[in-house]
C-alpha cells in the first residue's frame, strides 16, 4: 500500500480536527500548520492568540513564500500516512499536492459553525452569524496572495466532506473518500 498524505482545509469550527483525530485513531500522523506557528511564536517569546497566529502565519508567508508551513513540516521528513490540518493558502495546497498528497475541504453550515463557535467556548470566537461572516471574510482575502486565502484552498480541493451531522457520519465520510483514494 502506498503512503498517503492528507491536506485539509476549510473555515473555522467546520470539524478539521475531528477529522485529524479519527486518522490518527488509525495510525495516521498528525501535523498542522498552526504547529509550526506555534513553534514560531514560542521562539520569538509571544504569546499565542487568533491575532498573533494569523499575523505571525502572514509574516512567515511573505518572509520565506507562501508555501513554507507545510514546506516546513515536510522537511521533517514525517513518515508513514499523515494529515496536514489547516491549510489555509494555495502555495500549501500545491506543496501537499507536490509531495502526492491529497486536498479534502470540510464544510458545514455557518448556522452549525456558529453553535460550535459557542460551545467551545474559546476567546475572540464569532457569537453571532454576521461576525461568522465576517470572520470568513478576513481569512478569504484577495489583497495579499502570502496571506489566509482559506476560500481559494476549498476551490483547489480534490475532495469535500460536509460534515453536519454526528461523527458516525463523519468517520463513514472519511472511511468512502479514503477507499477512493485507495
Amino acid at each position: 500500500m502506498r503512503r498517503m498524505i492528507l491536506g485539509i482545509t476549510g473555515f473555522a469550527a467546520t470539524g478539521k480536527g475531528a477529522v485529524a483525530a479519527y486518522l490518527v485513531s488509525k495510525g495516521w500522523t498528525h501535523h498542522s500548520t498552526t504547529d509550526v506557528i506555534l513553534e514560531e511564536l514560542k521562539a520569538r517569546g509571544v504569546v499565542a492568540n487568533r491575532d498573533t497566529l494569523i499575523n505571525t502565519a502572514n509574516e512567515l508567508r511573505s518572509a520565506h513564500g507562501p508555501g513554507v508551513l507545510v514546506e516546513r513540516i515536510l522537511a521533517k521528513k514525517p513518515q508513514g500516512d499523515i494529515i496536514i490540518e489547516s491549510l489555509r493558502n494555495p502555495a500549501e495546497v500545491e506543496a501537499v499536492r507536490a509531495a502526492g498528497g491529497m486536498i479534502v475541504a470540510i464544510d458545514v453550515p455557518a448556522e452549525k459553525r456558529l453553535v460550535r463557535f459557542i460551545a467551545r467556548g474559546r476567546a475572540g470566537d464569532p457569537r453571532t452569524l454576521d461576525e461568522v461572516a465576517a470572520l470568513d471574510t478576513r481569512e478569504s482575502r484577495e489583497d495579499d496572495m502570502s496571506a489566509i486565502r482559506i476560500h481559494v484552498c476549498i476551490a483547489m480541493a480534490d475532495a469535500a466532506l460536509t460534515n453536519d451531522r454526528d461523527l458516525d457520519a463523519l468517520h463513514r465520510h472519511i472511511d468512502e473518500l479514503l477507499a477512493s483514494y485507495l
